[in-house]
């Protein structure tokens, strides 16, 4: 990525690959910078909240387009309308569904000489928008300071319209309020997270592949050719997005789509009896 380069900003849905892979569990992550506000660790605990009231006000208009609930994090008393932050039984509820977000380890991002960014103040000023389905949160002052997450059985290419569909109502709200997001137009979203600067987008598809997964280093080694990276969770394994600067969200994506794909048709070869290099051909 040179001083040539150009970020690509947000494009088509048009350009996503139509190619249609088995529904499985997909996890799409977006997430927004305010300009003019603090990244963590600069952020101070009065402009934290201010963020966390700002989208709290956004999510409370998205209405019938979005229907849903804001709750701070328990024990947070930054939030006046729920001066305790969630109850013990939001704070399951959203927990189960993966749509709860956690403190970070402070002592091991102090042992690795990092500020522990995400842990100051906590848990004040931080919270979760979720959709009455429990598919849809938006994270406030997670790290960044906002992130709309969708996680869903569906295809990647409508778990992908849809964050954009929820990235797009809370960027009309929030600017109706005259806040913008940080966007530079050679590098794209800017975050403190470097790795992440561009399109400040994750996405993931969880698969059984049973017979690809049994060898580790055949899987991790046709991740890294399809451009993912493959973590195994619990008895399955999460085919993910990498961030690269100069990549858009679309090329992400279809990257996923493909990666999917192909994935699920050697593991399918493999378990008829075919070799991996015989599958891959």
């Amino acid at each position: 990525f040179g001083k040539s380069h150009c970020h690509e900003g947000r494009q088509s849905l048009e350009r996503v690959s139509n190619a249609e892979t088995a529904k499985a569990e997909v996890t799409i992550c977006l997430a927004r910078n305010l300009k003019g506000v603090p990244y963590a660790p600069f952020i101070t605990a009065s402009q934290r909240n201010e963020v966390e009231r700002a989208v709290a006000m956004a999510v409370m208009k998205f209405g019938e387009e979005l229907k849903g609930k804001y709750y701070s994090l328990r024990g947070s008393a930054s939030y006046t309308p729920m001066p305790k932050g969630m109850s013990e039984e939001v704070e399951k509820r959203l927990g189960d569904a993966r749509l709860l977000f956690s403190e970070p380890d402070s002592a091991m991002l102090a042992a690795a000489g990092s500020v522990p960014d995400g842990a100051q103040d906590w848990p004040n000023g931080r919270g979760v928008f979720a959709s009455e389905d429990d598919k849809v949160a938006v994270w406030v002052n997670r790290h960044d300071h906002v992130c709309v997450v969708v996680r869903e059985t569906a295809q990647p290419k409508a778990a992908y319209a849809r964050a954009l569909e929820v990235m797009t109502l809370l960027e009309e709200q929030l600017y109706a309020q005259g806040h913008r997001f940080d966007y530079h137009p050679r590098l794209g979203y800017l975050t403190s997270a470097c790795s992440l600067v561009g399109t400040l987008m994750r996405g993931s598809v969880t698969l059984p592949l049973k017979h690809l997964g049994a060898d580790e280093g055949n899987l991790k080694k046709l991740s890294d050719d399809m451009l993912l990276q493959a973590k195994q969770v619990g008895g399955s394994w999460e085919l993910g997005t990498v961030p690269e600067l100069g990549t858009s969200e679309v090329d992400q994506v279809n990257a996923l789509i493909e990666g999917v794909a192909r994935a699920t048709a050697i593991d399918t070869a493999i378990g008829e009896g075919k070799s991996f290099d015989e599958a891959c051909a």
